[in-house]
């Protein structure tokens, strides 16, 4: 079920899309679909969601400072960007 708000419902979840990226949070509100749903698959689904917005802040933050060390136009922050970028993932 999908609404107008980014929200995605399902079972005791909510896949959650806001500007700080797409999220899953436990939806205590619709219990009507509980039962329904493997709760092992929803566990590992969950889980995977959580390392994978992990891993995307990670990247967030090392692209900010690649790009403030970039505007500061210092050569050692310069230099500091090869280090950074060679650190993603």
């Amino acid at each position: 079920m999908r609404n107008t708000s980014g929200t995605l419902s399902t079972a005791n979840y909510r896949f959650n899309n806001n500007m700080n990226g797409v999220f899953l949070e436990e939806d205590d509100e619709d219990e009507e679909l509980e039962g329904c749903c493997d709760v092992e698959a929803w566990e590992i689904l969950s889980k995977s969601f959580k390392e994978v917005q992990s891993l995307l802040d990670h990247n967030r933050r090392l692209i900010q400072q690649v790009n403030d060390n970039h505007q500061s136009m210092i050569p050692r922050n310069l230099a500091k960007n090869v280090e950074l970028i060679l650190e993603s993932p």
